[in-house]
């Protein structure tokens, strides 16, 4: 039985190991800048386990002899430098970044599998799939708002490592006869020595880990990457000798999907607990993405989740097929928390007539009216006391810009208003870029909000990158919801990163203490 499920088990095995590690890694490498360190420590834990546990019997190793080293002096070389390469884009970049670009590593590898290690072409379902993987990489490139030269040329590097590891690896695993802990503890142990040899060069983190205070917490995360590491290198050669390197290089990106997941959730949490944002939002069309069910038992968990999280605010979306309905839904929502939930419900008669309805009930509960993409559509909300009217950007500028553009000439600013935008890019008034286009028409909402002296909000919503933020704010525009990883374009500007590392070194450098 076992061995009928053996290629699941271990898939699933290098599954968890691969989702979970490049995430630790992102964490270790932000809390303590020293990759290199870092790569050590991983390399020395995973040979020592091994060694340890080959003394007590508990698994069987090699020990070191000559005619095993040879073969895996460049099983060593490749091995590092896709690590060190890996470790300094993640310096550079984001996760979703480097996940992208490794998604076109299975066209070029598919070759490789044909010409070095005598396997057959992918079928055409087969390429035309990983074709499809590629698109997706180049398109990510080139609309890529956060291009930073340092982040791609340590992507190339590391790609002709990957490539070349992948290949040769799997060459090793079928002539080469040992022991999968063997492996490990040989690839592991010579990596480290070769980096030993390289640390006394690397001064800049001699400042850092000079200056660098461990807290218990981040102890308990260096060890957890060293772990997972152990596992990660026992599942990596595992499924290496029971694959293809083709096949074994599109479960890794596969995989990943749980990278983007984790490393979000793990933004989110931080962006909290220092206490850059004031609250959740949700729809059922959020809720069906992420396989909520839309139902009060979900959205109790919410709110305690909310509360533990200490947001200042969570709006949920009444739903129903009548405004009696909306009302009805709305009121077992604020039964949950009235104090922290606000009732969103859409700019329709019927989300309409059951925010008026509420309000008549209890001019104390707030509201949002939400799925706003025309101008006027600003007076609605307004008209029947909403706290927030909340126009969907990213949506906006996907659909009809003659008519967007229409919206803002029928809803003009002031006469003595300054122009849309004049903060931001220029706008061609004959014809509009889509995303330009959907910018104005959001700051006619916020014009019109501010003409007639309201206390409402406009509630930006579908954002899809920081610098639409900026432009909005520089015009007025001050309340946002926006995704994970757009949060984290806020937050982690690569030259910021890189400048704070530059002056903790230069302090540690310079006698700082207190």
């Amino acid at each position: 039985m076992v061995q009928q499920y053996k290629i699941p088990l271990i898939l699933l095995y290098y599954g968890f190991c691969s989702s979970t590690l490049i995430v630790i890694n992102k964490v270790a490498v932000h809390n303590l800048r020293a990759p290199v360190f870092i790569l050590i420590t991983q390399l020395l834990f995973a040979a020592t386990t091994v060694k340890g546990l080959n003394v007590f019997g508990v698994l069987e190793a090699e020990k070191l002899q000559w005619s095993l080293v040879r073969p895996f002096l460049l099983i060593v070389a490749g091995f590092l430098g896709t690590l060190f390469a890996n470790i300094k884009v993640l310096v550079y970049s984001n996760v979703e970044t480097f996940i992208t670009f490794r998604s076109s590593t299975p066209l070029v590898l598919s070759v490789f599998d044909y010409i070095f290690l005598g396997r057959e072409l992918p079928g055409g379902r087969s390429i035309f799939s990983i074709l499809l993987l590629v698109a997706s990489c180049g398109g990510y490139t080139y609309f890529d708002k956060g291009f930073k030269l340092e982040a791609y040329t340590w992507l190339c590097v590391w790609y002709v490592f990957f490539l070349f590891e992948a290949c040769y690896v799997k060459h090793v695993c079928d002539t080469v006869k040992m022991t999968n802990w063997g492996r490990v503890y040989y690839t592991n142990f010579l990596s480290a020595l070769a980096l030993l040899l390289a640390f006394p060069f690397c001064s800049s983190e001699h400042q850092v880990l000079k200056n660098f205070e461990f807290s218990n917490g981040q102890v308990a995360l260096l060890l957890l990457s060293c772990s997972v590491g152990v596992c990660m290198s026992h599942a990596g050669y595992l499924m290496r000798s029971n694959v293809s390197a083709t096949a074994g290089v599109v479960v890794g990106v596969v995989c990943k999907i749980g990278s983007i997941v984790l490393n979000l959730l793990i933004w989110l949490w931080e962006q909290y607990q220092n206490g850059s944002l004031y609250g959740f939002t949700t729809n059922p069309l959020i809720l069906s993405k992420d396989q909520v069910p839309c139902t009060l038992a979900s959205f109790r968990t919410l709110v305690e989740k909310a509360r533990q999280l200490q947001a200042q605010e969570l709006q949920i979306q009444a739903w129903g097929g009548s405004a009696a309905a909306m009302e009805a839904a709305a009121l077992r929502v604020l039964d949950l928390d009235p104090g922290l939930i606000t009732i969103k419900l859409p700019c329709t008669p019927d989300g309409l007539a059951a925010a008026s309805a509420l309000m008549a009930r209890d001019g104390s509960i707030a509201i949002t009216i939400t799925g706003v993409y025309a101008p006027h559509q600003v007076l609605l909300a307004q008209a029947v006391g909403a706290d927030y009217v909340a126009p969907y950007l990213g949506r906006m500028s996907d659909g009809d810009i003659t008519q967007l553009a229409l919206s803002h000439r029928q809803l003009a600013f002031r006469k003595d208003a300054p122009e849309p935008m004049e903060a931001g890019v220029a706008v061609r008034k004959d014809s509009p870029e889509p995303i330009e286009a959907a910018l104005e028409a959001v700051l006619s909402m916020q014009a019109a909000v501010d003409a007639s002296g309201s206390s409402m909000r406009i509630l930006v919503a579908s954002i899809r990158a920081a610098e639409q933020m900026a432009i909005l704010a520089a015009n007025g525009c001050n309340t946002f919801t926006f995704s994970p990883a757009v949060m984290e374009q806020l937050a982690c500007v690569p030259e910021t990163l890189q400048a704070a590392a530059d002056f903790e070194a230069a302090a540690a450098g310079n006698g700082a203490e207190w």
